[in-house]
């Protein structure tokens, strides 16, 4: 019944034919970011990934550092939203319920998804870091900045995009 009334009050803020989908995955927080990113056999990954601009503690954002060495069961959601910039997708997202996907999340929800991931645009804005964005785009793995865009420098995301969230 809650899941019906957030569809139905959702509705129009959510890509047109789209629905929310739920992903169980377990994340290992004791896997080294790079060995995990390497892992995911990405055609094309950012080199980004493997410089001090993105450090290993903002991939772990939000997550209680008793669990950085352990591996975490958890139930991720990816959530279309109707043309957003980045503030506007967080906002809705903690109205929702939610709070955006760390790195290691995407991770492994890239994992889970294996083949199937070839065919979305998906983003976990849950870096830490307002400014550091991580996505999966079909099969490569990406990350940027806001720097440089419009309405006070975010990225607009048009509706081929997913957020990636796990409920509060």
């Amino acid at each position: 019944m809650i899941r019906f009334l957030a569809v139905l009050l959702l509705g129009p803020l959510l890509s047109e034919n789209a629905r929310a989908q739920e992903f169980t995955v377990t994340v290992d927080y004791s896997r080294p970011l790079l060995q995990f990113i390497l892992d995911g056999q990405y055609e094309t990954i950012s080199r980004d990934f493997v410089s001090q601009n993105f450090p290993e503690h903002a991939a772990k954002y939000s997550v209680h550092p008793k669990h950085w060495n352990s591996q975490v069961i958890t139930t991720i959601e990816i959530i279309p939203l109707n043309h957003t910039y980045t503030s506007d997708a967080l906002i809705r997202l903690h109205e929702w319920g939610y709070r955006p996907a760390n790195f290691y999340e995407l991770l492994a929800l890239g994992e889970e998804l294996g083949q199937d991931q070839r065919y979305r645009l998906i983003a976990a804005l849950g870096s830490g870091d307002p400014r550091h964005i991580t996505y999966l785009e079909y099969n490569s793995l990406g990350w940027h900045t806001n720097e440089g865009y419009s309405k006070q420098n975010q990225v607009f995301w048009n509706g081929e995009w997913w957020f990636a969230a796990v409920r509060h």
